[in-house]
């Protein structure tokens, strides 16, 4: 092959001092048609006057050099980056099958270096036509770090308050073991460990509040020793809300946060924490529920009776009832009978119809079932009595509870 002009070569040692080519960066995909696969490649930086030779690899086996024309043959076919054009189309392809390239560069005095590293596997176009696009899914590279599915996020679950008792509409109410569900992340799948906190004062918008540890109760997965994955593997951890948020305390704005560790069980790197929407923890004894009322209406007598099941202590081991009568404007207060005050008209229900009279110890939570009922007889001393009788009450009713504070 003839030297290009420009060569220049001593006088006396005939040697060139042209510069060797770089080796040509690795082709990558332009585009493809039926057929047709579009490549381009990096110069890296070499002279206009370099050539380049186009090598096309079918389905892992050598298939030739790109022409001139673009197909593919067995002639080596050098031209320059300029002749080659910007896009170069690789033609007479075979549909589904698979193709790689790579080029080779050779500077003017025709001395060719190694060949560039082998493009992807490119393919032509099979004329597909595609269907409705996915939602998006956000995903963070973990690169070896534990992360909490924020995704996912924090899931809060366990014993509702029921509908009717809550203190407040907008967030559920739970008591007692409260169970916080997440999802732990991480490529290389490495045993991790996580910390729960609590806080009864944070502030969402500006991140801001005090966070505490939260006491584990029973069940879950604990912190330590936890799996993780790729697509991650789901964990629970139960709060003890007895023990942190108080076993007769109601918290209507409460949040549990978890940090994640890529260690266990000490250690590692901790990752951004993530906190769960608010939630209520209602930690007070059940509502009370009239057996023996048609609505909250009681006509004035002498003495009536007034029975309710017995609610459910949420914390405590004694129960001491309360029970308010008002006149039927629902404000005006009659009497308040509090069992912790005096006991005489209470008793309680141990058995259908086996009556007790209450004593000092309170309804002891042996007796607690859901069936039992308790109940006070309006006493002499209380004076609901009037002349015409007449008069409707309003009666409401509550039970405090004696903490079992260990």
């Amino acid at each position: 092959m003839a030297k290009k002009s420009g060569q220049f070569v001593g006088p006396s040692e005939g040697a060139s001092t042209t510069a060797a080519a770089n080796i040509a960066g690795t082709p990558t995909f332009v585009s493809h048609d039926t057929g047709a696969i579009a490549i381009t490649w990096d110069e890296n930086s070499n002279s206009d006057v370099c050539d380049y030779l186009i090598y096309v690899e079918e389905d892992g086996s050598p298939a030739g050099y790109v022409q001139a024309d673009g197909t593919v043959d067995s002639g080596e076919i050098w031209q320059t980056f300029a002749v080659w054009g910007a896009s170069v189309e690789v033609t007479g392809l075979t549909v589904d099958t698979p193709y790689k390239f790579k080029v080779r560069a050779r500077d003017e005095a025709d001395n060719p270096v190694d060949y560039s590293a082998l493009s992807v596997t490119m393919c032509t176009d099979p004329g597909i036509d595609y269907g409705v696009q996915s939602n998006n899914l956000d995903r963070t590279a973990t690169g070896g770090d534990t992360i909490v599915d924020e995704d996912e996020g924090l899931v809060i679950s366990g014993t509702e308050v029921p509908s009717g008792e809550e203190t407040q509409s907008e967030l559920p109410e739970y008591y007692g073991d409260i169970t916080v569900t997440y999802r732990l992340i991480n490529d290389d799948s490495t045993e991790s460990r996580v910390v729960v906190e609590y806080s009864e004062n944070y502030d969402p918008d500006d991140e801001t509040g005090d966070w505490y540890t939260a006491t584990e109760g029973s069940g879950g997965d604990g912190l330590t020793g936890l799996n993780t994955s790729a697509a991650g593997k789901s964990h629970t951890y139960v709060w003890d809300s007895y023990e942190d948020s108080g076993k007769s305390e109601l918290d209507v704005a409460v949040y549990l946060r978890i940090t994640p560790y890529d260690a266990s069980p000490t250690g590692g790197d901790a990752a951004n924490a993530v906190a769960s929407d608010a939630f209520a923890v209602n930690n007070r004894p059940g509502k009370i529920t009239w057996a023996n009322a048609d609505g909250r209406t009681f006509s004035k007598d002498t003495t009536p009776a007034f029975i309710a099941t017995i609610p459910y202590l949420r914390a405590g081991t004694k129960g001491y009832p309360t029970l308010s009568v008002y006149e039927s404007d629902g404000t005006s207060l009659v009497m308040e009978r509090r069992s912790v005050w005096a006991i005489d008209g209470w008793e309680y229900e141990d058995d259908t119809d086996s009556w007790n009279s209450l004593t000092v110890a309170g309804i002891p939570d042996t007796v607690i079932d859901g069936t039992n009922r308790m109940r006070y007889t309006v006493q002499a001393a209380d004076a609901l009595s009037v002349d015409d009788g007449s008069t409707d009450y309003i009666i409401n009713g509550y039970m405090g509870e004696v903490q079992d504070r260990g």
